[in-house]
């Protein structure tokens, strides 16, 4: 489960003006050669014929800016990222921990989570498709032989004090149109929003035989929703949602 901090949902106009905004951002980007979709990356015109190419920081790994990038990379970029300024967002509590702090993940050749993950300690210890330990910590001897897919995500937050509550048929259409428009999430994965003032609760749902090539991975999608939510986005230029 991911809990998010105080939110209030924007009236349909600034929405309407915020997903309108990354659309404009793409489009500069591709002229500045910037990556649209993440801010921690190293851009360059080293590709084909002076094609814009950009590389995570921390892993090297070039990274496809027309689609989100993967949690295990940002995780990773997120520990060699500078950490005065915000420029950059900071690790924080959500990122993966373990008793010694903060760690570096080790990404496959895809960007995933491998299914074994250890510290600097040789303390290692078996993760899903989420980066969440889901075994008992133990050493270099540890097996993890698949990763586990996590198919079922529930994102909780609640929203700021207000005078009456949101209308739940417009909250549930809002949100819908917010991940699949800003975190390119086929609504069908969006399986339900739940309302109880304050309590906001998104189910996001993804099973591997639902899943098309070139999908955005739910894992993914929740990751930046809560980086936005907590003023950090990935995206650049922005400092996240505001939801009004």
């Amino acid at each position: 489960m991911a809990r998010g901090p105080g939110l209030a949902l924007q009236s349909q106009p600034l929405l309407s003006l915020l997903l309108l905004a990354a659309v404009a951002s793409h489009a500069a980007a591709e002229a500045n050669c910037t990556c649209p979709t993440n801010k921690m990356t190293i851009c360059s015109r080293d590709g084909p014929g002076g094609r814009c190419q950009c590389r995570a920081l921390g892993s090297g790994f070039e990274v496809n800016c027309s689609t989100l990038t993967s949690k295990c990379l940002l995780l990773k970029a997120r520990m060699t990222a500078p950490k005065h300024g915000r420029s950059l967002v900071r690790p924080s509590e959500h990122a993966l921990v373990d008793n010694d702090g903060l760690y570096d993940p080790d990404c496959d050749h895809e960007g995933r989570f491998k299914a074994r993950q250890c510290n600097q300690t040789s303390v290692c210890w078996c993760v899903n498709s989420v980066g969440v330990r889901r075994t008992d910590k133990g050493d270099l001897s540890l097996r993890c032989d698949d990763l586990v897919r996590t198919h079922h995500i529930l994102i909780e937050l609640r929203h700021r004090p207000a005078s009456r509550a949101f209308d739940h048929a417009d909250l549930d259409a809002q949100l819908r149109r917010l991940f699949h428009e800003r975190y390119q999430l086929p609504p069908r994965f969006v399986a339900a929003v739940h309302y109880e003032q304050p309590t906001i609760q998104i189910e996001l749902q993804q099973n591997m035989s639902q899943k098309a090539p070139g999908d955005v991975d739910i894992a993914d999608a929740a990751y930046y929703f809560e980086r936005d939510a907590k003023g950090e986005s990935l995206f650049p230029g922005r400092d996240g949602l505001d939801l009004n």
